[in-house]
């Protein structure tokens, strides 16, 4: 909710990492750290500077790393994704050993499945962080409050015993 909150004041936070995301006393996220944040006249993203690529390797969408001038909500939503799998597989979905390697691999490479270091993840939600993690910005979720209500409605098919698989499982 708090990125969703950002967003519709025009606020792209643009490093979204652990480091940035603390829990309150009541194990509520907070998101900190806007250094990087950009707003414009227009509520949309600036570049920092033309042609310098800002932010954490490991969590950053192909649009930022490529440089692009129209930078929007979607590009954390990319970073919410990248930040969703390491939740769940301890590991973000790029493992390469340097941070070039790792830009490129954002921008170049299909990240592996989260099923295959989480066997467990429901189907629902390794499909959400597949979105997450599409290439093109127009093919992520909506906003951050469209992946909100979905990681609520998997968290509720969990509650009643449901993998969230869209099939109707039980779990046993």
């Amino acid at each position: 909710i708090a990125l969703h909150r950002a967003h519709v004041t025009g606020v792209v936070h643009r490093d979204l990492k652990p480091a940035n995301i603390m829990l309150n006393d009541d194990g509520e996220p907070i998101v900190m750290d806007f250094g990087l944040a950009r707003l414009n006249r227009a509520g949309e993203a600036e570049i920092t500077q033309s042609g310098a690529i800002m932010g954490s390797p490991a969590y950053m969408a192909p649009e930022q790393i490529q440089g692009c001038e129209h930078i929007d909500r979607r590009t954390d939503l990319y970073a919410t994704g990248c930040l969703l799998f390491e939740l769940l597989c301890g590991e973000t979905p790029f493992t390469e050993d340097n941070p070039a390697a790792m830009l490129m691999a954002h921008v170049d490479s299909i990240p592996r499945s989260v099923r295959t270091k989480c066997p467990e993840c429901p189907v629902a939600l390794e499909r959400l962080i597949a979105r997450l993690l599409e290439k093109q910005p127009e093919d992520r979720p909506w906003d951050a409050l469209a992946v909100h209500t979905e990681l609520t409605a998997i968290q509720e098919q969990l509650k009643q015993g449901v993998k969230g698989s869209g099939t109707g499982e039980v779990l046993s």
